[in-house]
């Protein structure tokens, strides 16, 4: 896994951005990966926009 693209779904998943966060998924992206950096999985970060 590559972390730009963990980031990018974090990111993603910020911004409420449900299209990319499910792009990332498809793409391999472990969902449930706890980034030592940030000490989070990208889709807790997910708000309803």
């Amino acid at each position: 896994m590559a972390g730009g693209d963990w980031k990018e779904m974090l990111y993603a998943s910020e911004s409420g951005d449900l299209e990319l966060v499910k792009y990332h998924i498809r793409m391999g992206i472990n969902p449930n990966y706890l980034h030592p950096e940030f000490l989070t999985v990208p889709l807790l970060a997910f708000r309803d926009c």
